[in-house]
């Protein structure tokens, strides 16, 4: 109970503004507010480091925003974990064909309920003050970046990133999302999984990742639907580790809500993430290549065979 008055009374105090009037410039001035939080963390743990990731230039819509979110939550579990705390289930979000700026505004005031809640278990006093600065003009890819810069400066308090471990709960969750589809578009699974792979890199893996997002691309242009550059995103992610990898997972899951959406499963939300152990990267590769398997079975998918 205390949790969900924590995220109304930031909701009140934070913002006048109705969800219908919410923008992206909305988002990033709560986006810095979490920010600012992270540095009174960082202070209290007397880390220095900064975080200097590379900024994305492609277009990117809320949908990709609330993923970036999702990342930072699952960090957070991470560090309450690291403290002592007990670990949460980080919620998912009805599949919607189009996302608006209100989701990620929400889940930006759950991260701050949850910083306030690890502030107090740390005995922190020090607040952050409200700014009272107007800021216009922003887009969703700005709202990414900042948070993206969140979630590596996560990466200093729990002291270290993600592990193949992690990357496998979304992996499998992407999955799942896949099953969905093909349950709903009455498609019979006659795919098994790709043998596992001995040596597999995470350059490896990444690569996967990479040519899974095509796959529900062209899933995508055949229901008639607006596509993420993949290509650009790939240039975006220079290096291929299991936080790389993380991210692929988060645009690819984004990208399947549209899908779920279009489809009409607005109530089929993408299963929690479950925790995993002695994941090695052949593992996670296999599972990513049995969802691009799957995926192929769309392909003589067209618009009329979808219901809206």
């Amino acid at each position: 109970m205390r949790y969900f008055l924590g995220i109304l009374m930031l909701a009140l105090c934070c913002s006048t503004v109705s969800a219908a009037e919410i923008t992206a410039s909305d988002v990033y001035v709560q986006a810095l507010r979490v920010n600012d939080e992270i540095k009174i963390l960082k202070r209290h743990f007397n880390i220095t480091d900064e975080a200097a990731p590379p900024t994305l230039t492609l277009s990117l819509n809320p949908r990709h925003v609330w993923q970036k979110t999702y990342e930072i939550l699952y960090k957070i579990n991470i560090l309450r974990e690291k403290i002592g705390m007990a670990s949460l289930s980080i919620p998912s979000r009805q599949p919607l064909l189009n996302v608006s700026p209100a989701y990620p505004y929400e889940q930006i005031l759950r991260i701050l309920t949850e910083i306030d809640i690890i502030k107090r278990h740390l005995e922190i006093t020090e607040k952050t003050e409200l700014s009272t600065a107007v800021v216009t003009g922003k887009t969703p890819t700005d709202n990414f970046n900042v948070l993206n810069k969140i979630s590596v400066e996560m990466d200093f308090l729990n002291g270290s990133s993600f592990t193949p471990n992690n990357v496998f709960s979304q992996v499998m969750r992407v999955l799942e999302d896949v099953n969905m589809l093909l349950e709903r578009l009455e498609i019979r699974d006659s795919t098994i999984p790709p043998a596992v792979q001995a040596g597999t890199t995470p350059q490896d893996v990444f690569n996967t990742g990479i040519t899974l997002l095509e796959e529900i691309r062209k899933v995508q242009l055949l229901a008639g639907m607006d596509t993420i550059d993949v290509f650009a995103l790939k240039s975006f992610y220079k290096t291929a580790t299991p936080s790389e990898v993380f991210g692929l997972m988060g645009i690819a899951l984004a990208e399947l809500q549209t899908l779920k959406g279009y489809l009409g499963l607005k109530y089929m939300l993408t299963p929690p993430a479950r925790h995993y152990e002695n994941i090695a990267p052949p593992s996670v590769q296999q599972v990513a290549g049995w969802a691009i398997r799957k995926l192929r079975l769309i392909k003589m998918l067209n618009r009329t065979t979808i219901k809206e």
